[in-house]
């Protein structure tokens, strides 16, 4: 450039930055600069300082002047360690919610005897399993379950048509005992489906996309995740409604 200028400020604003720019300018015999290379942190000004700053290096320029800006990425200090996973390994992994909901004060007893089962099911780690949590959901109503994370979909199906497990689910769907069951199930591929099964009040996904029927095609959990090639599920729509 032809006569370079540089113009510092701390805690820069529009009327002190016009003064020195024009003082500054002024004193080497020009009325106004060509051109105007900014380092300021714009992105951290508010829309009024901004305008304000706009403003005083229109004042310095010609019509045909030329005005550039640069920043630097500013380091925040933070003593937060993040952290995140590589799920590259994991191409078809499923996240399962699941909870069984009190409905009746003789409902205890049922979810009681489910929670053993559950219990035992996880200690035998049945293939696919990454991984089992408890999760509480309220006190009251009572509504407990688990969070899993299944390696794939074909060992979670196996493990649904597995005995004994297939035997409890069919002896729930036939009477429940006096509580509700539910479950929500995301997948890495794509889909997510939910079952509820007398839960008398809409919870999760059910509380806004609205509910249907679990029948037909929305029968089974594989059926409604659009995986057509996992075969039937553990307890078959003519099993438990006979057509």
């Amino acid at each position: 450039m032809r006569d370079p200028l540089t113009i510092g400020a701390l805690a820069p604003s529009g009327p002190a930055l016009a003064r020195v720019a024009t003082a500054a300018v002024a004193q080497r015999g020009l009325s106004q600069a060509d051109i105007v290379v900014s380092g300021l942190p714009w992105a951290a000004f508010s829309e009024h300082h901004q305008l304000d700053l706009l403003s005083t290096v229109v004042a310095v320029l010609p019509t045909d002047g030329v005005f550039t800006t640069f920043a630097e990425e500013l380091a925040m200090p933070t003593s937060v360690n993040r952290q995140t996973v590589d799920l590259s390994a994991y191409p078809d992994l499923l996240v399962l919610y699941l909870g069984m909901r009190v409905n009746h004060l003789y409902g205890i007893r049922t979810f009681f005897s489910f929670g053993r089962k559950i219990s035992q099911s996880v200690a035998d780690k049945p293939d696919g399993l990454l991984l089992h949590e408890p999760v509480y959901y309220s006190f009251f109503p009572m509504n407990m379950g688990m969070r899993q994370y299944w390696r794939d979909l074909p060992s979670l199906l196996a493990f649904a048509r597995s005995e004994p497990h297939r035997q409890w689910w069919l002896t729930f769907l036939q009477d429940s005992g006096g509580t509700g069951f539910w479950h929500e199930t995301y997948s890495v591929r794509g889909g997510i489906e939910a079952v509820y099964d007398d839960v008398p009040k809409p919870l999760g996904l059910g509380r806004f996309a609205g509910l249907r029927r679990a029948r037909g095609p929305m029968f089974g959990s594989a059926a409604r995740l659009g995986r057509s090639d996992s075969g039937n599920p553990a307890i078959s729509e003519t099993e438990l409604y006979g057509s």
